[in-house]
């Protein structure tokens, strides 16, 4: 990542969390800048080795009203299921093997309504074509100009639904799993599971048009608006969805597809 240097940056770096640079291999997660007097800021997690880099990346955010979370590796961010959902997901060079694609495949999934970078010192483009495909949003030369992450974040802040509160009293059973919209909440099995804001909105709009199905654009247009996400995006969200709602994931009951028409939820009750 590449920073303009001012004083009131390197002062911003000082308030920071103590304790990164002294021994950053043991340290997971760090919640480097509170968040801002921005409410509605955008929160970028930034996974990157570089503990020093990722403090004083995130004193540069923070006048910028972006909260950013550090993680030190690909493993460490799967592995942080408490993390806050993140707007914009930025990781640097964290390798090519199989292994590390792997990761950042399941990082996709995990996180399907997030904006993807991918920073990297070089790469062919068969492999930059690869990791498009397969949901990455952008990937970027290192070091990344501080500008084009702001850019980024100002895009993400566009995309951001602005409706996405449910409507009141939507509370409903699919199967075994009861769903709450207005805590964005599945309970399924005795184990309580969050939604994020896009997964409260598409489950608001596929159930008030229970057992019909929503066209694929249509839904698309209604999770995000003004932003135009890869062809991947809609699919990672439908995922993460069946994995939250679904007893058996890889064959839906409920979240079903409908082929030429678009996705359905079916077997919904009101009466809870």
């Amino acid at each position: 990542m590449s920073l303009p240097s001012s004083p009131s940056h390197s002062h911003a770096g000082a308030s920071a969390r103590r304790g990164d640079d002294d021994a950053p291999a043991r340290s997971a997660v760090a919640r480097l800048v509170r968040p801002t007097d921005h409410g509605s800021g955008v929160h970028l997690v930034y996974v990157a080795r570089d503990s020093l880099a990722a403090r004083e990346l995130a004193a540069f955010c923070a006048g910028h009203g972006i909260d950013v979370t550090w993680i030190a590796s690909l493993p460490e961010a799967l592995a942080a299921g408490a993390l806050r959902t993140p707007d914009l997901l930025h990781v640097c060079d964290a390798g090519s093997t199989p292994e590390h694609v792997e990761a950042l495949r399941a990082l996709r999934v995990a996180h399907p309504q997030a904006f993807l970078v991918f920073e990297t010192w070089r790469m062919s483009t068969a492999s930059q074509v690869r990791l498009l495909d397969m949901g990455v949003d952008a990937v970027v030369a290192t070091p990344c100009p501080v500008e084009l992450l702001l850019a980024f974040a100002r895009k993400v802040g566009r995309s951001k639904p602005s409706a996405v509160e449910p409507r009141p009293g939507r509370r409903f059973r699919i199967g075994e799993t009861v769903v709450d919209l207005d805590a964005r909440t599945a309970m399924r099995a005795g184990v309580l599971l969050r939604l994020t804001p896009r997964e409260s909105q598409a489950l608001d709009a596929l159930a008030a048009r229970a057992e019909q199905p929503v066209g694929r654009a249509e839904l698309s247009q209604l999770l995000w608006q003004r932003y135009h996400p890869s062809s991947r995006s809609l699919d990672m969200l439908l995922v993460a969805l069946r994995r939250k709602l679904e007893a058996q994931p890889s064959q839906p009951r409920h979240l079903v597809t409908v082929p030429g028409a678009g996705y359905s939820l079916r077997h919904v009750h009101f009466d809870v």
